[in-house]
């Protein structure tokens, strides 16, 4: 019991002197475990999936509305070196997974995973390769490693400023 009332006290501090608020709208978050304010969550989530039989991929899946806040929170950690974003994109990770049987299957079948590497001009520009830090940590507790199998031969233009044009 004095346990249990210690731990409130140390939220009670913890909450006043750091409140939680949501990294895409600023808006004070009541629960800390939400990470995002439940408008935001609302917007962000939507795991769907997409045919595509183009080899050696037969679909997609996208797990969040990038325009619906999940843009600002890999802005946040690409350009403004804002890493506890990391916490929040993992976060949305594991609500996704925990919302969807069948992503939850399709993940059971993924041995490993890889990605495409930055320029190393880039990285060190920047100093991390910000897909490898938002899934290398989530993707091992799934029991799915993480391989460096793509090298990266040339320079390529920012493409968040591009269209699908």
């Amino acid at each position: 019991m004095l346990k249990n009332i210690l731990h409130c006290i140390r939220n009670t501090i913890i909450d006043f002197f750091y409140p939680p608020y949501c990294p895409v709208c600023n808006k004070y978050i009541e629960d800390r475990n939400a990470i995002l304010c439940s408008q935001c969550s609302e917007k962000i989530m939507a795991v769907e999936r997409y045919p595509y039989n183009r080899p050696p991929l037969k679909e997609i899946w996208r797990l969040t509305k990038y325009k619906g806040g999940t843009r600002e929170i890999i802005r946040d950690l690409k350009f403004n070196n804002k890493l506890d974003r990391i916490k929040v994109t993992n976060k949305i990770l594991d609500k996704a997974l925990q919302s969807d049987d069948d992503l939850q299957k399709f993940m059971k079948k993924i041995d490993i995973a890889t990605f495409v590497p930055l320029h190393a001009k880039r990285e060190k520009e920047r100093g991390f390769n910000q897909v490898e830090l938002i899934f290398k940590d989530w993707l091992a507790q799934q029991n799915i490693s993480i391989e460096l199998l793509i090298i990266r031969i040339r320079e390529t233009e920012h493409l968040y400023d591009k269209n699908l044009e």
